[in-house]
C-alpha cells in the first residue's frame, strides 16, 4: 500500500480527473509499491472503490492510461488482474510540498 501515492492522487485537481477517475486511481495507488509504483489491483476492487460496474471500471482505467496517469505493464497474466504502473511519467508535486515530488 502506498499512502503517499494515494495522497497525490487524492489531490489531483478536477480539471485533471473526474471523481470516478480519481477514486479508481486512488485504489490503484493503494495497491502500488512505493518504490516501483507497480500495482496489480483486481477489477472488482476498482469497481467497488469507485462505485461503478466492472465494465465501467475497465473503461476508467483506459481513460487513465490515455491521460498518462497509468501505464499498462502486463495484461496477459493468468488470473483476474493485470499489472500497471501509476504515475509512469513521474509523481506529480503535491500542493503545499514545495517543489519536490513525493518519492
Amino acid at each position: 500500500m502506498s499512502a503517499q501515492l494515494m495522497l497525490v492522487a487524492a489531490n489531483l485537481p478536477a480539471g485533471v480527473v473526474n471523481q470516478s477517475q480519481k477514486l479508481t486511481l486512488m485504489k490503484m495507488c493503494d495497491s502500488a509499491d512505493d518504490e516501483t509504483c507497480k500495482a496489480n489491483p483486481a477489477l472488482a476492487g476498482l469497481a467497488a472503490w469507485a462505485g461503478v460496474s466492472e465494465t465501467r471500471a475497465a473503461s476508467i482505467v483506459t481513460e487513465l492510461v490515455a491521460k498518462g496517469l497509468v501505464e499498462r505493464i502486463e495484461t496477459d497474466r493468468a488470473g483476474p488482474t493485470a499489472e500497471y504502473r501509476v504515475f509512469p511519467l513521474g509523481v506529480p508535486v503535491m500542493p503545499g510540498c514545495g517543489d519536490k515530488a513525493l518519492s
